[in-house]
């Protein structure tokens, strides 16, 4: 496709898979990243030998999306309802005591769905922002006592919708490690 991943904060990711480090082991983690469009699918794809074993968190209708949606299973990917928020919680959250047992890397994406406001195809019009995240992956990594790593998507330049261009490019990954206690991370509780 000619599209080059780069990562920047390649030390956290070897870290967490116990590459590096002063004891070396894998930890577990829960992966937070913008969702721009599913050109992030392929980002996350690019760690994925990196970070492994991990699990993505997806919303049950891609499961239908054949083949990916069976790849994605076998994977180990975990799928949720998010029309059933409890349920979807639970989920997640049973998913992160996995994550923490067994030195697993669940990765999400909380806004929920692609959010092209930060894109170089977004409207010009519109406000640069996130969407609201789902609070989902923050309570469990609370809960379970694992850290947060936020990984940001830099925008796809090399991408005008407008005009249905792909062009080449280089993509790049930013990870963040993010250790904050509870109470500076869950200020209120709709997060």
């Amino acid at each position: 496709m000619g599209v080059k991943w780069e990562v920047r904060g390649g030390n956290i990711l070897d870290e967490l898979a116990g590459r590096t480090g002063s004891r070396k082991e894998p930890k577990g983690a829960i992966f937070i990243a913008n969702h721009q469009s599913t050109l992030d699918t392929l980002g996350m794809i690019s760690i994925w030998d990196r970070l492994h074993p991990m699990a993505a968190v997806i919303k049950k209708e891609v499961f239908y999306v054949w083949p990916f949606g069976l790849a994605a299973y076998l994977a180990g990917s975990i799928y949720i309802d998010r029309s059933r928020g409890r349920t979807a919680l639970y989920s997640i959250e049973s998913c992160a005591h996995r994550v923490a047992k067994d030195k697993i890397k669940m990765f999400v994406f909380p806004e929920g769905t692609r959010n092209r406001a930060n894109c170089s195809w977004g409207d010009d019009g519109a406000q640069k922002h996130l969407l609201p995240f789902k609070s989902g992956a923050f309570r469990a990594a609370i809960s379970v006592g694992i850290p947060l790593v936020p990984v940001v998507y830099s925008p796809y330049t090399f991408v005008d919708e407008k005009r249905l261009l792909f062009d080449h490019g280089t993509l790049f990954i930013y990870a963040f490690l993010f250790r904050l206690p509870a109470t500076q991370l869950l200020v209120d509780n709709d997060l």
